[in-house]
């Protein structure tokens, strides 16, 4: 039988071409920057028909990429989606710049700036978590509310207390209610309230035990006074109180064994490390007490938050710092660093420890507690103070049990100075205002709305039914068909916040003490210490970390 020429197959390699169709899939992504509306992500899928020897093929040192698929299968979108499958959703600009904010008892959230030195419109807007838009009415505000404080009373009514002037200086000590209207949600009104004998600028508000509000520090001049509001119409000057915040907006916390401790958080640097508290001696009179050390001693535009577990006895009290530090050399100021200082049956024996560091610095940062225990660490800036060109995109979550932080998902527009973020009974995150410099919008009327990853698995526990009015120590019954899966209960204050600041916010974790197939029963928290006299979400969540949809009870 006649062969070829070994030749002759050495030339049919060299000389035969065979034709290959090669498949190319290339990853292309865009990083989510402070003028762009959402991060991009796509594929680009490229398709050729190449000729080649068999010689050619032995000489390359690789698989051809040959064809895989025929088309590009479709993919759901869902823009700026981080681990756990989070995400932000960019809505509908706010007609208003938003500077304050707070979540009413009716679900709705009230929103407003005065005219932030810029002779805007003095008005405030309802926003509907149910629709994600504002509502219609214009409600008028009766005073410039810019850089005011605010606080709930028990009966949910909005206590504003001082501002500025609209150009007159910073000289408002006017104070005034805002009430929802009984019958339309979407709108509500301002009434004046009793004047306070200081005029403040950048003040805390806070709630006490027994429903009355303090009011510290404030320019101008700066305010060394405390003073309390009774609730019924008259302010009173705490005596023996008196205590210069120079910082301005002081993040104060009611603790549950009665003192009120200030967490060094607040608008401008503040000398030293030494933390300090308030005790109330009289309805109308107190003193202060130095007492702990922090780890950094500037704290400016930072945020603080308590958390309070009423599972064990005494309960135990856990109050965050997080972020914040403009000012002083590197090794005294960190603003990507955290603090907790924790409390068991009262002051003594506590004491400020560092916790792990945060993903990205944060200057200008909000934290909000969400119903599963997680604190969602949102905006600010790396470097510098206000109007910085340093955005912090990416948000992340921290997890007190475990001391780590997760990435999550990351904001379609910065927040930082004059940004505010509320949780909603839903679980979601209202996020809004801010300021971008260098931006076509340099005073921030996006709005975004966060979707935690525990809403996007399984079902969520739901509550049937519960109580609207929960008594100091007595216990309650939940109804619900996923008594059996249900590892926590909740309350959670609603959200009062303005420059980071929002003394008021708390979470409370209440026993279990009884369960059927269809029922908890669990116990209210004991005094108002632990849970100031007001409304609360109440909160069912699983074993597995996902809560429910919260309802208002008013706890008292």
């Amino acid at each position: 039988m006649a062969t070829k020429a070994p030749y002759l197959i050495s030339l049919a390699k060299v000389l035969k071409r065979r034709k290959y169709k090669l498949q190319g899939d290339f990853l292309l992504h865009c990083h989510v920057e402070m003028h762009m509306m959402q991060g991009m992500a796509g594929l680009v899928r490229a398709i050729q028909e190449v000729e080649l020897t068999d010689h050619e093929m032995e000489k390359i040192c690789f698989h051809l990429p040959k064809i895989r698929l025929q088309q590009c299968p479709d993919v759901d979108l869902h823009t700026c989606k981080g681990e756990g499958n989070d995400s932000w959703e960019l809505l509908a600009n706010s007609p208003i710049f938003i500077v304050h904010g707070a979540l009413l008892a009716n679900g709705r959230v009230l929103v407003f700036s005065g005219a932030a030195e810029r002779n805007y419109p003095l008005q405030a807007r309802i926003w509907n978590p149910a629709t994600k838009l504002m509502t219609p009415p214009t409600i008028p505000l009766p005073e410039d509310f810019f850089c005011s404080g605010h606080a709930f009373l028990s009966d949910g009514r909005l206590l504003i207390i001082g501002g500025d002037t609209n150009g007159g200086g910073h000289t408002n000590n006017r104070c005034y209610l805002f009430t929802p209207d009984p019958v339309n949600p979407d709108t509500g009104s301002f009434t004046p309230a009793a004047s306070m004998a200081h005029a403040r600028w950048y003040p805390t508000a806070l709630r006490l035990d027994d429903g009355r509000v303090l009011a510290f520090s404030g320019n101008s001049p700066l305010a060394e006074e405390v003073e309390v509001f009774d609730g019924a119409g008259a302010w009173n000057v705490i005596s023996g109180a008196n205590r210069a915040f120079g910082e301005l907006y002081p993040g104060m916390h009611l603790l549950p064994s009665g003192e009120i401790f200030n967490s060094r958080t607040g608008w401008s640097g503040a000398s030293g490390t030494q933390t300090a508290y308030l005790t109330l001696t009289g309805p109308t009179a107190g003193n202060w007490t130095d007492y702990g050390q922090q780890q950094f001693y500037d704290r400016q535009e930072g945020m603080s938050l308590m958390m309070i577990d009423t599972t064990v006895s005494p309960p135990r009290t856990r109050l965050f710092v997080f972020g914040g530090g403009v000012s002083g050399v590197a090794t005294a100021k960190n603003n990507q660093s955290a603090e907790v200082i924790e409390f068991t049956g009262g002051i003594a024996g506590a004491s400020w420890k560092r916790l792990k560091d945060m993903n990205f610095a944060r200057t200008n940062v909000n934290a909000v507690v969400l119903p599963n225990g997680k604190i969602l660490i949102i905006g600010g800036h790396s470097n510098g103070q206000k109007w910085s060109p340093t955005p912090v995109l990416p948000t992340e979550l921290y997890d007190p049990e475990t001391n780590t932080y997760t990435t999550a998902a990351v904001l379609s527009f910065q927040r930082q100075y004059h940004s505010v973020c509320i949780l909603l009974p839903d679980g979601r995150v209202f996020s809004t205002g801010g300021v971008a410099p260098g931006t076509a919008d340099p005073d921030q009327h996006t709005m975004e709305l966060y979707t935690p990853g525990y809403l996007t698995g399984a079902s969520q526990p739901i509550i049937t039914n519960a109580p609207a009015a929960l008594t100091f120590g007595n216990p309650f019954a939940i109804d619900t068909p996923d008594a059996a899966d249900i590892g926590a209960v909740v309350l959670l204050a609603p959200i009062s916040v303005t420059h980071h600041t929002d003394s008021g916010q708390r979470y409370i974790k209440l026993p279990i003490q009884n369960r059927t197939a269809s029922s908890l029963t669990s116990l209210a928290p004991g005094n108002g210490n632990i849970a100031p006299p007001g409304f609360y979400m109440l909160f069912i969540v699983k074993n597995n970390g996902m809560p429910s949809e919260g309802r208002f009870v008013q706890v008292g």
